[in-house]
């Protein structure tokens, strides 16, 4: 059924902002930017859109999926979440970037090659309580890349990132056993 879509948009969903893309049916990208991640700032980029008929909005599940279908089922458009783990072209990519995820999204949804959708209902609980294990999981590792700057090693190879990481995480936990010691 590939090109029922007049419009296709991709985002990449982070804690602070989001990254988008929008692609026509011909695969021809319309659109590209970053925005604030909010209801507000959501209906912002899609308010452009809100006429256009057949226009999918697509992205990765996640703790913010709840409000994100919200907006984009009231602006008429139909919202599309997966499974980010079972998408090997994110999940597998080398280079990974908010950009190059949200343009990924939006190519694979034009060339109708994305993981199944994901039915979001409000009285999912088991699904609520599965992702909020991963917001915390996330956020820790937000506040790793960013205290311990692990995002920018420099070395290479799983064994080195892995001895880096481990002094890192080391070196961390003593200065925080030192602090709370003074305390």
């Amino acid at each position: 059924m590939r090109g029922f879509y007049q419009l296709e948009v991709g985002l990449d969903m982070g804690w602070t902002s989001f990254r988008y893309e929008v692609r026509d049916e011909a695969d021809r990208r319309i659109e590209r930017g970053g925005e604030e991640s909010t209801p507000a700032g959501l209906r912002r980029v899609l308010a452009k859109y809100q006429g256009k008929e057949r226009v999918r909005v697509s992205y990765e599940a996640g703790t913010q999926m709840y409000w994100v279908d919200e907006v984009v089922k009231g602006m008429g458009m139909e919202s599309y979440p997966f499974h980010a783990a079972s998408f090997a072209l994110i999940v597998k990519s080398r280079n990974k970037t908010d950009k190059k995820d949200a343009e990924t999204i939006a190519r694979a949804a034009v060339k109708e090659i994305l993981p199944a959708k994901i039915v979001v209902a409000e009285e999912s609980e088991e699904l609520r309580e599965k992702y909020r294990r991963r917001s915390g999981i996330e956020a820790t590792n937000a506040q790793l890349k960013r205290v311990l700057k692990i995002g920018r090693l420099r070395v290479r190879r799983l064994t080195r990132v892995r001895h880096a990481v481990t002094l890192k995480a080391l070196g961390w936990n003593i200065r925080q056993a030192v602090r709370a010691r003074k305390a």
